[in-house]
């Protein structure tokens, strides 16, 4: 349910509660895992280490703060520097 919630309703706030959630279980799951390597063969571990590393890493990732569109709502709005250099291919206004 915590998974669907932030899909149904997404907000900033129920994706970092997640991104929490997640976080919490991958780190005790592979804390687990690695405990355990010895009994798989050389690909399996790599396997284990890479999948279960890159599902920590996208937990990690819902707690980074989404940029805030105020910022490029700014930036589009500024106005633009006028060039000191004639283009004749521009007619001038006056």
């Amino acid at each position: 349910m915590l998974s669907i919630w932030p899909v149904l309703r997404p907000s900033p706030e129920i994706f970092r509660v997640a991104g929490w959630a997640w976080l919490v279980f991958n780190v005790e799951h592979v804390a687990f895992h690695l405990s355990h390597l010895g009994m798989f063969g050389v690909a399996d571990q790599i396997g284990n280490v890479v999948a279960l590393g890159g599902l920590l890493i996208l937990s990690a990732l819902l707690l980074v703060p989404a940029r805030s569109s105020d910022s490029s709502m700014r930036r589009r709005d500024r106005p633009q520097l006028q060039s000191r250099h004639h283009n004749p291919l521009k007619p001038e206004h006056r």
